[in-house]
């Protein structure tokens, strides 16, 4: 699963496509303290910035939404909050 915002929905016909920014991973040796819970906890650490890319995701493959804490030196949480 890639961590995401919605920027834009669009409909064509029967199809429904998203335009999604994606969150930014951890930059290389930064630690993901929640790495060792998963799957049992779906919190992942990120980088608190945005990626510029942007990818165009069929309604099919959207799998949830998640939940977004900003924490600290640049840092933010994201939590899973897909029941299945």
């Amino acid at each position: 699963m890639i961590a995401g915002s919605i920027e834009k929905i669009e409909m064509s016909g029967d199809d429904i496509q998203f335009t999604i920014r994606r969150q930014t991973p951890l930059s290389p040796g930064m630690h993901d303290p929640f790495a060792a819970y998963r799957p049992y906890f779906p919190a992942s650490m990120y980088s608190d910035k945005m990626s510029n890319v942007r990818d165009s995701v069929p309604l099919d493959d959207v799998v949830c939404h998640y939940a977004r804490f900003n924490h600290t030196r640049g840092r933010c949480v994201v939590l899973s909050l897909a029941t299945s």
